[in-house]
């Protein structure tokens, strides 16, 4: 049986079910340089013992139920290229943890299908193109359990119940215009607590988030600008350090929570002091 295998960089395409139904296939490698573009259909279903994915970034499309029915995925990382994905990319993977798509295609639909292990999704960059991407129905469907969603600022609307965000703690969203919401569909699926859960967007577009369609409904809407403005001053400095280290030493002082999560992990701990620390510093 099949364990392992590397696709030569003068490969271009993967044709459709090419690795699907293979047990024992735990690895997939691709050569330093790879020329790789297309991905077909169904390309690697059921491949029950894959764990971790690392497309080459020249992908630029991948075919309907790629990833489908892989029970140990834990991890797929698509690169910026990525223009077109078709429905059911990633579904009843119920090992899936983290979905990692910085492309920009035109229409996202049907993305993560039953994956009820998902806590992390991305989707495009904070530096790309406004207004390029369609969020459709079903998004994801029964991954309910997602805590961290960003959004890049590709993303123009959001149709018919396009995310379930009933678990969500961080969602950050880089589009400066809000995107579009379905005005007949709940977009978000939002729970009462996860109502509560940070929203973080651009500064500048904080007031129109607060009144656009869907998006009102957050509770708590943050000017990821400002993040690491721990005292709420209006600036980040050494005052910030010390009331975090003042909270996290003696708990004897009150802050803005959302802005001293510095990390975006949904919690306050000394992970956020060293983020902090690094943004002080400019290495960040």
């Amino acid at each position: 049986l099949i364990t392992e295998v590397t696709l030569p960089r003068n490969v271009s395409y993967c044709d459709q079910m090419a690795f699907a139904y293979a047990p024992a296939l735990k690895t997939v490698h691709f050569e330093e340089g790879s020329r790789l573009k297309t991905i077909g259909m169904q390309a690697f279903r059921e491949c029950g013992s894959l764990e971790y994915v690392d497309l080459p970034e020249t992908v630029e499309s991948i075919g309907a139920a790629c990833f489908y029915e892989c029970p140990r995925l834990k991890w797929v990382h698509v690169g910026k290229n990525l223009n077109h994905t078709e429905n059911g990319t990633f579904g009843y993977c119920d090992s899936l943890r983290e979905v990692i798509v910085l492309g920009a295609p035109p229409t996202i639909h049907n993305l993560v299908l039953h994956c009820p292990q998902l806590k992390k999704l991305v989707i495009g960059t904070k530096d790309a193109t406004p207004g390029t991407t369609i969020l459709e129905n079903a998004t994801t469907f029964h991954a309910s359990n997602i805590e961290y969603l960003e959004l890049g600022a590709n993303i123009d609307s959001l149709e018919q119940g396009a995310l379930d965000l009933d678990s969500i703690k961080v969602f950050v969203c880089w589009a400066v215009t809000p995107p579009r919401c379905d005005p007949f569909w709940g977009t978000f699926g939002l729970s009462a607590q996860s109502r509560l859960s940070p929203l973080y967007v651009p500064k500048q577009s904080v007031e129109a988030y607060r009144v656009a369609n869907g998006w009102k409904d957050f509770e708590n809407i943050v000017p990821i600008d400002d993040l690491g403005d721990v005292n709420g001053d209006g600036v980040v400095n050494l005052d910030d350090l010390t009331t975090l280290i003042n909270f996290l030493v003696f708990n004897n002082v009150s802050f803005n929570t959302a802005l001293a999560d510095t990390n975006l992990d949904g919690k306050i701990s000394l992970d956020d002091l060293t983020t902090l620390i690094n943004i002080l510093v400019g290495i960040i």
